[in-house]
Order: C-alpha cells, then structure tokens, then sequence
C-alpha cells in the first residue's frame, strides 16, 4: 500500500480509498481497502490512516497526509483584526505575552496564530513591539504596541536629582546662557538628567535671577535659582592712530669735484735780501767815497 503525495480536498468532504492510496497484492486483484476515521469540517492538514486486507486475511497500513481547504466560493481572504492595547506596562526584564499585548478576532479561524517581535525590557524606557497575527487561511496582521518599561517596586527611584548653582557667574549683555554654566548636576541613578533654563534677560547690565530645573527618566526633578551678574561689554581698546613715518627726503648725493692737486709754484732761487743789502752797500759806499774824493 503506497501513499499518495499532495492529496488535498474542500471542507465538509468525504475521502476516496481510490484518492489517497495505490494498493497491490501479489495473488488477491482486488484487497479491501478501508479509510479510518476523519474530520474534513474544518481548514488545516489531517492524518488518515488507510488499510489493505487481501482474501488471506494479510493487511497493511499507512497514514496519509491531506490538506483541507475552503470551497472556492469560501475561500477566506480576509486577515484578521488585531487591537493594540493601551497603557501596557511591565517591569524591567519581564518577557511579553501575546494576550497582554493585543486583542484578535477572526472571521473563520477561531485561534490565529499570535507572534511577538523582537523587544528589550532590560531597562527603564518606552519601546514599541510589533505583533503579528496570522490565520489558517495564510492571512495576516501586524499591530505596533507602545510599552512602558518601568522599574520593579524595589527599585523604583524616587529620589530627585541634586543641582547645585554656581557662584559668582557672570556674563556680557547679549550673551546666551548654558546649563553647564550655571548649575552642576548629580542624580542616584541617571547619569545624564535633563537640564532645561528658565527665561531670562541679558540685554543690559544689572544682576539677573535665572531658574533651572534637572530632571531624571524616572521623572523626579529639582529646580534651582542662580543668581548672574550681567556686565557690559568690554570695548575694544583704542590704539592712538599711527601716522606713516616720514623719512628726511634724500638729495642724490653730490660728489665733490676733484680738483687736480696744485703744486705749489717754484720761484727761482733767490739769494737772502741781507746779502744783496751788503753788496749793495758797500756799492753805494764806494760810489759815497768817489764823489767826495771828488
């Protein structure tokens, strides 16, 4: 007895020894073949077992896999409607059930199949989930369900986050104000509390009051007032105006005219006046002498 692959019939049919086994017997042409018990009244595979008996009273047997389906005029093609609940909470590190996510309703299938998709419940936070339903018909929706992870009773924090404001803060008309500059912040469990600023004025001088508020994902919060001095702006100092330096006009240089260098003019040697004075002289004595011997 051989069983036949692929065997697929409507909801609501009867089954053929003749459509879901081949059956041969060495000596009986013709064994009796009888289909065990089934249930054709709904969608979905069934295993049905069939069994050959020949004259002699030998038998064999065999389960065959058969697949039921809507009649055409059936045939489901609608997906199912799923509901995504509201204010679903759970605790750090717990598992999500299907049934505490969502709501589903079929129009045939009285059970659809329900799948979780991937999530993480390992911290506090707000996550969003998708579940998926599918029916037997191979129809299907999807849902996002928004999740708030919250921490267990005993660990729950309650504890505000600690601000400090510093001292002696000071800035310049215009000037924008930064968190980091106006308040140190520590909190037990979050290490990055959200710190916003109040309103504020630094459009002329004078001392100012500025709120700021930290808060923690647990949602406790602390406010602190600063006090800031608004100063006026520094003017740029004023450098005396520098005139270009003016350099002494430059004549061009006048070379002196190089005179050929005179020699001092040789006169003829001339003999000392005293000598010339007495030949002289003794010339005019003699001459005295003549003319008084005259």
């Amino acid at each position: 007895i051989t069983a036949k692959q692929g065997v697929t019939v409507h909801v609501g049919d009867s089954l053929n020894a003749g459509d879901l086994v081949e059956v041969k017997d060495n000596k009986d042409p013709n064994p009796v073949v009888t289909v065990g018990a089934y249930d054709t009244s709904k969608i979905g595979e069934i295993q049905v077992t069939v069994t050959a008996t020949d004259t002699l009273g030998n038998s064999s047997s065999t389960a065959v896999t058969v697949k039921v389906v809507e009649k055409e005029e059936e045939q489901d093609t609608e997906a199912p409607v799923i509901t995504a609940k509201q204010g679903v909470n759970v605790n750090v590190g717990d598992k999500l059930s299907p049934e505490s996510l969502v709501s589903v309703k079929d129009n045939k299938d009285p059970n659809p199949v329900v799948t979780v998709g991937a999530y993480d419940t390992s911290k506090p936070g707000t996550i969003l989930v998708q579940v998926t339903v599918t029916d037997n018909a191979g129809n299907s929706s999807t849902a996002t369900v928004t999740v708030k992870v919250v921490e267990k009773e005993e660990e729950k924090d309650t504890e505000a986050p600690i601000i400090t404001a510093n001292q002696g803060v000071t800035v310049h008309v215009g000037d924008k104000l930064s968190p980091g500059s106006l308040v140190s912040v520590k909190d037990n469990k979050d290490p990055n509390p959200v710190v916003t600023v109040g309103a504020y004025d630094t459009s002329k001088p004078g001392a100012i009051s500025v709120q700021v508020t930290a808060t923690d994902k647990a949602g406790n919060s602390s406010t602190e007032t600063v006090n800031v001095v608004v100063l006026e702006k520094e003017k740029p100092e004023q450098k005396p105006e520098q005139k270009p330096e003016q350099k002494p006009e430059q004549k061009p240089e006048q070379k002196s005219e190089q005179k050929p260098e005179q020699k001092p003019e040789q006169k003829p040697e001339q003999k000392t006046a005293g000598t010339t004075s007495k030949e002289q002289g003794n010339g005019l004595l003699a001459s005295n002498s003549n003319d008084v011997a005259k």
